[in-house]
């Protein structure tokens, strides 16, 4: 089985856990070469994408497509407030080839955060400010008695308010809003003409906000079979790559663990925890359970209402020195071959008791996901639980483990609080800076993953780890992408 794989982006998460992904996988999957996916300074170019996708594809392949990435380059691209019309109309014309040339397609589509747009930033200071903007313009919306659509269309062209904006900021943030909802709707039609499987992401949404009237609009004469919606983005590709190695695989459905979670709503998050994770487990071919025997995937922790990275780049939290984190350390005996977990507790990272564990357990899971939102973490742990289930032993399989405890707890749970800590600012502004901070964390991530790998039991075999590169790809401290050397004997 051959799978074809266009990111969102090439950020971590979308690309380099992927391509780390299919190196373990019982199926041929292919993710383009860099170059051909969009970063934070690079648009690919669509052509280049198409001739690709082009040599890639036949009758026996599976698509899995992020629009955002055809029709835009990216989903930084996608969210500027300038369009290439040429761009978006070949997009979605190749589309409508690629159906012709593949035998199944699952594709996604973000549907943008609100905040994104907002052309006043100087007034908007955090979160809540973004929260009440939706939720008034929502508001606004449903009073009206028009549907989201209907209603930008009518501040675009007369003199309106949203909230107390003056009229050509409201315009502009209308029309903008407007064109994103049209193109989205396109999308809709175009897939349910093709009969391509549609997934709806809800970018930083928020509960009550004006995105669910703006899905309403969208969702309108369309039934569930046809299209799903959950709040998340950066997880998709994980979730679908899941679903079609599940639909190829004659194993039984990933089980997944959960409890009291209820009516749980994470930060960034407008459905409850249980509702996406019901969506994200249908797409990702895995099944829901109290108890199950043998290997499951465990979601544990209840998401916190805030959100702790403002207090990381403020110099709140406090970090403990190198040396006393490696002193520390208690090596590794062996993993637990039964367990994927999902950490739900801390939205971004910075989770002082999961980084504890971390260090002084003497079994751990085979990969434990804690990075980014709770849809990202529930999506990629999906992922993890369908191909750690029964991936025979190998060195591919020893990087994808390792590298995901480094990238995903290591760094977010204690390097990426150190790096702030001392460099400052949410980004660096000189590339010497970066740099700096890049040798810096290598050497204390290659040390202390030395000290607590080196000799644990996987699968049978002793693991051992050689040299480590951490890089920052997108030049900001909230996300990291780890080359591991390692070896399974």
């Amino acid at each position: 089985m051959r799978i074809v794989c266009v990111p969102l982006d090439d950020r971590p998460l979308n690309y380099a856990a992927i391509l780390r992904v299919s190196e373990v996988a019982n199926a041929e999957v292919l993710l383009p070469p860099r170059d051909l996916v969009g970063s934070r300074y690079h648009t690919p170019s669509l052509l280049l994408q198409a001739r690709w996708l082009a040599s890639n594809c036949n009758k026996d392949t599976h698509l899995i497509l992020s629009l955002d990435a055809l029709l835009h380059g990216g989903l930084i691209q996608a969210r500027n407030t300038r369009t290439d019309r040429e761009r978006i109309d070949n997009a979605l014309m190749l589309l409508g080839k690629l159906t012709e040339r593949s035998r199944s397609i699952r594709a996604y589509y973000v549907l943008k955060r609100l905040w994104g747009n907002v052309f006043r930033q100087k007034d908007l200071e955090g979160m809540a400010d973004w929260e009440i903007l939706s939720r008034k313009l929502a508001a606004q919306v449903r009073s009206s008695g028009k549907n989201a659509a209907e209603f930008y269309k009518t501040c675009e062209e007369d003199d309106c308010s949203i909230d107390d904006w003056p009229t050509d900021e409201a315009r502009t943030l209308a029309r903008h809003r407007l064109r994103q909802l049209e193109e989205a709707q396109t999308v809709v039609r175009l897939c349910s003409q093709f009969g391509i499987q549609l997934h709806l992401a809800l970018e930083d949404c928020v509960r009550d906000g004006v995105q669910e009237t703006e899905l309403e609009y969208l969702l309108e004469g369309h039934v569930e079979e046809q299209l799903t919606v959950a709040d998340g983005a950066d997880e998709v590709g994980a979730v679908l790559l899941a679903g079609a190695l599940a639909e190829a695989s004659d194993e039984e459905p990933t089980h997944v663990i959960v409890r009291d979670l209820q009516g749980e709503v994470a930060p960034y998050e407008s459905q409850t925890v249980m509702d996406n994770l019901r969506v994200l487990a249908r797409l990702a071919g895995a099944d829901l359970a109290e108890k199950p025997d043998g290997f499951a995937v465990e979601i544990i922790g209840k998401p916190k209402p805030e959100d702790p990275y403002p207090a990381v780049v403020a110099g709140d939290i406090s970090v403990p020195g190198f040396s006393q984190l490696l002193g520390s350390i208690t090596p590794l005996k062996e993993f637990d071959e039964q367990r994927v977990i999902a950490d739900l507790t801390v939205t971004n990272g910075v989770n002082a008791a999961l980084l504890e564990e971390f260090l002084r357990a003497e079994q751990l899971a085979l990969a434990t996901v804690q990075c980014n939102t709770v849809s990202n973490r529930l999506g990629h742990a999906l992922l993890l639980g369908r191909l750690l289930h029964s991936a025979p032993a190998s060195d591919t399989l020893a990087r994808l483990i390792v590298g995901w405890y480094i990238e995903d707890l290591m760094y977010f749970a204690y390097l990426r609080t150190w790096v702030i800590a001392r460099h400052g600012e949410l980004e660096p502004s000189d590339p010497r800076q970066l740099a700096a901070a890049e040798n810096s964390i290598c050497s204390m991530v290659e040390r202390c993953a030395q000290k607590k790998f080196n000799g644990a039991s996987l699968r049978g075999k002793t693991l051992e780890i050689g040299e480590i590169r951490l890089r920052l790809p997108w030049q900001r401290w909230f996300e990291a992408e780890a080359d591991v050397e390692a070896t399974l004997e």
